[in-house]
């Protein structure tokens, strides 16, 4: 740049001095003082004419390429705003479906899942008129009991009840309330209600038991303490196989309490991790998957309901 307006400038020195030297020297005798002026004057303008048209050149040349520069820099400014607002809009979509989901998953839990099974329940009352009758007699024959002792059971009860711990433990499990140490007696609660319902119903809500028991072993599996169990038990079924669940409870003594032990291989077994065959009053036990990986625990956001939407109202 520096060496162009040099040469320009020299240019344009070397023509004015050739100009001034003929206008001075040798046209006031051809054409006279006046007419050589007039010359000078024209020729001054003319010779200037091309450093400033050069100049005008490059001002206009240099304002396009910054105009090129600045859209060039603003389109891709513009490129930047769109993917981050496509980004913003996909972002606002997730949230809102997943506010969306929480919704319907929190009325699932708190209002579709009970009302279902309420209804069939009512339903199979009406279908089974002397059930009230028939749960007395059931309970007088397996539990010795008087008529006046049976003043505290209520069927009814026991089915709203089961169902209410049910849904409890779901509720607590839907907020990310996982190490909740109610959860554990909820589910149990509501197994052990269920399943004194079907007992005397002949299985009338088997279903439901059997989703409870599901819900009931997701849970425990979710649990770290069930993992950190099965690396106490799993070494000693691998060096025992075939040994008795009773057996179990002497070579972890100190380690693990007995009923940890019994809760840790009942549901190992469920998993499939154990093989629990019953052997008398016991159990014989070995291990089925003996290079098994402890799976990454599920977290709130993982966590799937999607499998009870069938009882969606």
């Amino acid at each position: 740049m520096f060496k162009k307006v040099l040469k320009e400038l020299l240019i344009f020195l070397g023509l004015f001095v050739v100009l001034l030297i003929v206008s001075a020297a040798i046209l006031p005798g051809m054409i006279g003082e006046k007419a050589s002026q007039i010359v000078l004057l024209v020729g001054s303008v003319l010779i200037l004419i091309r450093p400033f048209k050069k100049f005008f050149k490059y001002v206009i040349k240099s304002s396009k390429e910054r105009q090129e520069r600045y859209r060039a820099a603003n389109a891709e400014k513009l490129e930047t705003w769109k993917k981050e607002a496509e980004a913003e809009k996909a972002q606002r979509k997730i949230l809102k479906e997943k506010k969306e989901k929480e919704a319907a998953n929190q009325t699932l839990i708190k209002k579709d899942l009970p009302k279902y099974w309420e209804s069939r329940f009512n339903q199979w009352k009406i279908d089974n008129p002397t059930l009230w009758e028939d749960y007395k007699a059931a309970l007088r024959l397996n539990l010795n009991l008087e008529e006046s002792e049976l003043a505290g059971f209520n069927y009814e009860q026991d089915f709203k009840h089961g169902l209410d711990f049910f849904c409890r433990a779901l509720l607590e499990e839907f907020k990310g309330n996982f190490l909740n140490r109610n959860l554990d007696a909820w589910y149990l609660k509501a197994v052990g209600l269920m399943e004194r319902v079907n007992k005397y119903s002949k299985g009338a809500f088997q279903e439901l038991e059997d989703l409870i028991r599901e819900e009931q072993a997701a849970h425990v599996y979710r649990s770290q303490s069930f993992w950190d169990g099965l690396r106490l038990v799993a070494p000693v079924l691998k060096e025992n196989p075939g040994i008795k669940q009773t057996e179990t409870y002497k070579k972890l003594k100190g380690r693990m309490d007995k009923d940890d032990v019994g809760f840790v291989l009942y549901y190992a077994a469920m998993k499939g991790l154990v093989k629990r065959e019953k052997s008398g009053r016991t159990y014989t036990l070995s291990m089925v998957d003996e290079d098994y990986v402890q799976p990454e625990l599920e977290s709130i956001e993982d966590r799937d309901f999607s499998h009870l939407y069938k009882y969606m109202g």
